[in-house]
């Protein structure tokens, strides 16, 4: 049977801590103390922070379920702090919490004030869940994918995050669907080599959409992409290479709806066309090199 493990701020952190009725005060304690693989971490409602006693960034175990309530979408559970981290990719960081391989993370509302405070860092882990939670007013973004980070993130709030609501750089892969982006920099800030998917998510009233960078190949389907400040998606190149987004082809159509967008729906500022084919798109809000016909 899978171990639960149940944490309260109500709780205390002393030894045989973890039952319902006797519940660890700290995550940190909690995954301290049960470090095997597999366990479930079962956060009671309240907030956990420095002041409670957590200490950051939370290592989540491999294989670990970190389990809040998802059917608010963990409006009741607030993990709120961050710690130093050093990223075998981006030097030293301030997060909240490190993901492991196959751990899950489910009804949580995860926020980090700190200078550049990112909520979820993931550094080449694979196999990552993360569903029904929030990421709201992160000083820089809600979720970081680094190295050859894989993660399926679904069904997710991203709101008030001065940097991204998503990063997803390195070599990243996974899906990215049914979330919902709003009043952020970017909605999802896609760089480097990573090739995610997003599907079926709403991107509005951020400062720009979607930004695509370096040589990053990512898919889109289905997405609403409505009243950013800017642009809807903006494609960058710079000296050396250009990314290649897959926003609909012909054999597959993008079906990603654009509307009441400042600037441009979809601004191309590269100078290799792209295939963009079967989206609803404003044609006097598009910019660059776009096929929308092919």
């Amino acid at each position: 049977p899978q171990n639960i493990v149940f944490i309260s701020p109500q709780g205390a952190d002393t030894v045989g801590a973890g039952t319902a009725t006797q519940a660890f005060r700290t995550l940190t304690a909690a995954i301290a103390a049960n470090p095997q693989e597999g366990t479930i971490f079962q956060l009671g409602a309240g907030t956990y922070s420095a002041t409670t006693g957590e200490s950051f960034p939370i290592r989540l175990p491999k294989g670990a379920v970190l389990r809040g309530n998802p059917n608010v979408n963990g409006n009741n559970v607030v993990i709120s702090g961050g710690g130093r981290f050093v990223s075998s990719t981006f030097a030293s960081q301030n997060i909240a919490i490190v993901a492991a391989n196959n751990s899950r993370i489910e009804g949580i509302t995860i926020t980090n004030s700190n200078p550049r405070g990112y909520g979820l860092w993931l550094e080449s882990s694979r196999n990552v869940v993360i569903t029904n939670s929030n990421f709201i007013r992160n000083t820089h973004d809600g979720i970081f994918l680094t190295g050859a980070a894989n993660a399926y993130i679904s069904k997710n709030v991203f709101t008030g995050n001065t940097g991204s609501g998503i990063s997803a750089l390195g070599t990243s892969t996974g899906e990215i669907r049914d979330n919902r982006f709003e009043n952020t920099g970017f909605g999802l800030s896609i760089g480097q080599s990573s090739q995610v998917a997003l599907i079926n998510n709403q991107i509005a009233r951020n400062v720009d959409g979607i930004v695509i960078s370096n040589t990053a190949q990512p898919t889109l389907r289905g997405n609403a992409i409505a009243e950013n400040q800017r642009n809807g998606i903006v494609i960058l190149s710079n000296a050396s290479s250009s990314p290649r987004p897959d926003l609909g082809t012909t054999a597959s159509q993008g079906n990603n709806t654009f509307f009441n967008n400042r600037e441009f729906d979809i601004n191309n500022a590269t100078t290799i066309p792209i295939a963009a084919v079967g989206n609803q798109v404003n044609r006097t809000k598009v910019k660059g090199l776009l096929d929308l016909t092919a």
